[in-house]
Protein backbone atom coordinates (compact mmCIF):
# COMPACT_ATOMS: atom_id res chain seq x y z
CA UNK A 1 0.00 0.00 0.00
CA UNK A 2 1.51 3.41 -1.27
CA UNK A 3 2.08 6.14 1.63
CA UNK A 4 -0.53 8.42 1.65
CA UNK A 5 1.21 11.26 3.15
CA UNK A 6 1.67 14.19 1.06
CA UNK A 7 5.54 15.43 1.54
CA UNK A 8 4.14 18.18 3.67
CA UNK A 9 2.50 15.90 5.86
CA UNK A 10 5.16 13.78 6.13
CA UNK A 11 7.29 17.15 7.25
CA UNK A 12 4.85 17.81 9.91
CA UNK A 13 5.27 14.36 11.17
CA UNK A 14 8.71 14.45 11.42
CA UNK A 15 8.41 17.52 13.38
CA UNK A 16 6.02 16.62 15.43
CA UNK A 17 8.09 13.58 15.94
CA UNK A 18 11.73 16.22 17.37
CA UNK A 19 9.05 17.82 19.30
CA UNK A 20 7.90 15.29 21.58
CA UNK A 21 11.66 13.99 21.91
CA UNK A 22 12.48 17.71 22.56
CA UNK A 23 9.71 17.73 25.48
CA UNK A 24 11.15 14.66 26.61
CA UNK A 25 7.88 12.62 25.69
CA UNK A 26 7.85 8.63 25.44
CA UNK A 27 4.45 9.02 22.32
CA UNK A 28 3.90 11.44 19.79
CA UNK A 29 0.56 12.79 21.01
CA UNK A 30 -2.16 15.38 19.21
CA UNK A 31 -0.27 18.69 21.01
CA UNK A 32 2.92 17.46 18.92
CA UNK A 33 1.27 17.00 16.01
CA UNK A 34 0.08 20.67 16.29
CA UNK A 35 3.75 21.60 17.09
CA UNK A 36 4.53 20.16 13.92
CA UNK A 37 1.78 22.06 12.18
CA UNK A 38 2.86 25.46 13.17
CA UNK A 39 6.72 24.24 12.70
CA UNK A 40 6.03 23.10 9.14
CA UNK A 41 4.94 26.63 8.74
CA UNK A 42 3.76 25.92 5.06
CA UNK A 43 0.89 24.83 4.83
CA UNK A 44 -3.21 25.18 3.84
CA UNK A 45 -3.72 24.50 7.80
CA UNK A 46 -1.87 27.74 8.90
CA UNK A 47 -3.34 30.12 6.74
CA UNK A 48 -6.97 29.05 8.17
CA UNK A 49 -5.57 29.71 11.63
CA UNK A 50 -4.42 33.34 10.13
CA UNK A 51 -7.96 33.83 8.84
CA UNK A 52 -9.40 32.66 12.35
CA UNK A 53 -7.04 35.14 13.61
CA UNK A 54 -5.53 32.76 16.01
CA UNK A 55 -1.86 34.04 17.50
CA UNK A 56 0.56 31.36 16.46
CA UNK A 57 3.07 31.72 19.04
CA UNK A 58 0.17 31.64 21.62
CA UNK A 59 -0.83 28.46 20.02
CA UNK A 60 2.48 26.98 20.25
CA UNK A 61 2.99 28.25 24.09
CA UNK A 62 -0.14 26.09 24.67
CA UNK A 63 0.14 22.70 22.78
CA UNK A 64 3.94 23.00 24.17
CA UNK A 65 2.25 23.58 28.04
CA UNK A 66 -0.33 20.73 27.02
CA UNK A 67 2.75 17.98 26.69
CA UNK A 68 4.66 19.34 30.12
CA UNK A 69 1.40 18.96 32.10
CA UNK A 70 1.26 15.31 31.19
CA UNK A 71 4.73 14.30 32.56
CA UNK A 72 7.70 12.96 31.12
CA UNK A 73 8.68 10.06 31.43
CA UNK A 74 12.75 9.47 32.10
CA UNK A 75 13.59 7.61 28.72
CA UNK A 76 16.18 7.00 26.48
CA UNK A 77 16.43 9.50 23.15
CA UNK A 78 14.70 7.67 20.31
CA UNK A 79 14.23 8.89 16.83
CA UNK A 80 11.47 6.86 16.31
CA UNK A 81 8.62 7.33 19.23
CA UNK A 82 5.66 4.92 19.15
CA UNK A 83 2.42 7.07 18.27
CA UNK A 84 -0.21 7.50 21.42
CA UNK A 85 -3.30 5.45 20.98
CA UNK A 86 -5.34 9.04 20.30
CA UNK A 87 -2.74 10.21 17.49
CA UNK A 88 -2.83 6.78 15.72
CA UNK A 89 -7.17 7.50 15.67
CA UNK A 90 -6.12 10.95 14.15
CA UNK A 91 -3.96 9.39 11.69
CA UNK A 92 -6.51 7.58 10.50
CA UNK A 93 -9.35 9.87 10.44
CA UNK A 94 -6.82 12.22 8.27
CA UNK A 95 -7.10 9.68 5.58
CA UNK A 96 -11.45 9.52 5.96
CA UNK A 97 -10.70 13.41 5.99
CA UNK A 98 -8.41 13.42 2.53
CA UNK A 99 -10.92 10.76 1.00
CA UNK A 100 -13.99 13.11 1.89
CA UNK A 101 -12.14 15.69 0.14
CA UNK A 102 -11.24 13.37 -2.83
CA UNK A 103 -7.79 14.31 -2.28
CA UNK A 104 -5.12 11.18 -2.99
CA UNK A 105 -2.65 12.32 -0.27
CA UNK A 106 -3.06 13.13 3.41
CA UNK A 107 -2.21 17.24 3.77
CA UNK A 108 -1.45 18.94 6.87
CA UNK A 109 -4.95 20.24 6.71
CA UNK A 110 -6.74 16.93 6.69
CA UNK A 111 -4.59 16.26 10.16
CA UNK A 112 -6.77 19.32 11.67
CA UNK A 113 -9.77 18.03 10.57
CA UNK A 114 -9.13 15.23 11.54
CA UNK A 115 -7.88 16.27 15.10
CA UNK A 116 -11.05 18.96 15.24
CA UNK A 117 -13.37 15.76 14.31
CA UNK A 118 -12.09 13.38 16.92
CA UNK A 119 -12.63 16.19 19.66
CA UNK A 120 -11.43 13.82 21.95
CA UNK A 121 -7.48 14.64 22.39
CA UNK A 122 -5.59 17.75 23.47
CA UNK A 123 -5.02 19.68 20.60
CA UNK A 124 -8.60 19.89 19.99
CA UNK A 125 -9.33 21.46 22.89
CA UNK A 126 -6.49 23.67 22.19
CA UNK A 127 -8.15 25.07 18.84
CA UNK A 128 -11.39 25.25 20.75
CA UNK A 129 -9.84 27.27 23.67
CA UNK A 130 -8.63 29.59 20.15
CA UNK A 131 -12.74 29.38 19.17
CA UNK A 132 -11.64 27.04 16.51
CA UNK A 133 -14.28 23.90 15.44
CA UNK A 134 -14.04 21.46 12.74
CA UNK A 135 -16.86 23.53 10.54
CA UNK A 136 -15.47 26.82 11.17
CA UNK A 137 -12.10 25.19 10.06
CA UNK A 138 -13.52 23.44 6.95
CA UNK A 139 -15.02 26.83 5.99
CA UNK A 140 -11.77 28.29 6.42
CA UNK A 141 -10.12 26.11 4.13
CA UNK A 142 -12.41 26.62 1.21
Amino acid sequence: MPNPFSARAKEVLSFASEEAIRLDDHTLDTEHLLLGLIRQGNNYALTSFRHAHIDLDKLWKEAESASLLRGHSRRKPDLRLPLSRTATKVLERAEREARSLQSALIEPEHLVLALLRHKRNRAARILEQFSLGYEEFLRNLR
